[in-house]
């Protein structure tokens, strides 16, 4: 594997968990403002 394709890997490993970490917080979010 070339250094370009485990980069752009990485970068979609990147992208994917920081979309798991948003719709995370925006669970959490939805979550407090049911609670208040």
């Amino acid at each position: 594997m070339s250094n370009t394709a485990a980069k752009e890997t990485d970068m979609h490993l990147a992208t994917g968990l920081v979309d798991s970490l948003v719709e995370l917080l925006n669970g959490l979010l939805e979550g407090v403002a049911g609670l208040l």
